[in-house]
């Protein structure tokens, strides 16, 4: 175990458990590392595109004519306003009850890193989800929203050998690892970063590995 320790750089927020595994807590003050409002911005993306397909869809199983695209467009344009004003909402509220950090658990070892929300941002998941779902329901739709809110809450495992992209990014002290369905973030402390992100790269075979 010392012998990991030994690799550590000087100053580390980084700890190595009795099973050689290493253990850290990242933190990043929101207002100035866009990451997490980034993420949440996708998230949102995908339930609006999500929305769009489903109209779409209908449309066309139901052989729709021009009128009915037409009220169908009107319709579904409403929609997506709701889903786009929700989405915002949804979006300040979280950042701003971040109160102006996000922090995650992480264990790392050979095979995989581990990121978990701390019991913060996990409580702040939990009650952000269930009012969604209560809005989802007001407005007949976004469910897919409180779904992806709620799996915010899990732990996520990014297993090395499935991962194809490692993007470090220096200046916000974040790796983004990803895989064929799986996206983590893992956020570390400046003096952390060059080996969080040299151990993960050296570790994914399959992966395509970049920094910025």
């Amino acid at each position: 175990m010392s012998s990991r320790a030994d690799l550590l750089p000087e100053g580390t927020h980084i700890m190595v458990d009795e099973n050689g595994k290493y253990l850290w807590r990242g933190t990043i003050e929101v207002r100035e590392n866009p990451t997490m409002a980034i993420l949440i911005a996708k998230t949102m993306g995908v339930v609006l595109g999500a929305t769009v397909a489903i109209f779409i869809g209908i449309g066309i199983f139901c052989h729709f004519s021009l009128d009915d695209w037409l009220m169908m467009l009107a319709i579904g344009g409403g929609c997506i306003l709701i889903v786009i004003g929700i989405s915002v909402a949804v979006t300040w509220l979280y950042l701003r009850s971040l109160a102006g950090t996000y922090s995650a658990d992480y264990v790392m070892d050979e095979t995989g890193v581990l990121f978990r929300p701390a019991p913060r941002e996990q409580d702040l998941n939990r009650d952000v989800a269930t009012g969604v779902a209560l809005l989802s329901a007001m407005a007949g739709n976004l469910g897919v929203t409180s779904a992806s809110l709620a799996a915010m809450n899990s732990d996520a495992v990014s297993v090395f050998s499935t991962v194809r992209r490692v993007k470090g990014i220096r200046s916000h002290c974040c790796i983004k690892v990803s895989g064929l369905l799986l996206y983590n973030q893992v956020y570390v402390a400046p003096e952390d970063y060059d080996f969080v992100y040299r151990f993960i790269s050296s570790r994914c075979p399959k992966a395509r590995c970049v920094e910025v």
